[in-house]
């Protein structure tokens, strides 16, 4: 008969908790991040364009469909607001 080891095994021993707070973030996650956050500016762009047109448009008719002016104009300077935020966080990836 065997006679067990009087040494205990912690579960901090056979399972060791990693502490990712203090590894350097590796360039590949910056590339990716910042890929991402590009691909979120080219799609404002063309929503924020789309938003200028509208409101062009608008401007062209009237006053032929005054009231929206409000709802065409907030719509336009939300997406600005969108795309500005977005460039604005680019700017800080970038450091």
């Amino acid at each position: 008969m065997a006679i067990a080891s009087s040494k205990r095994l912690e579960p901090e021993m056979l399972f060791p908790i990693v502490n990712h707070s203090h590894h350097p973030t590796s360039n590949m996650e910056i590339v990716e991040t910042n890929e991402t956050v590009k691909a979120e500016i080219k799609k404002l762009s063309s929503q924020a364009l789309q938003a200028k047109l509208d409101l062009h448009d608008l401007s062209e008719e009237l006053p032929v469909n005054w009231e929206r002016i409000p709802e065409v104009a907030q719509k336009t300077f939300q997406a600005y607001e969108k795309l500005a935020a977005a460039k604005k966080k680019l700017a800080a990836l970038a450091g």
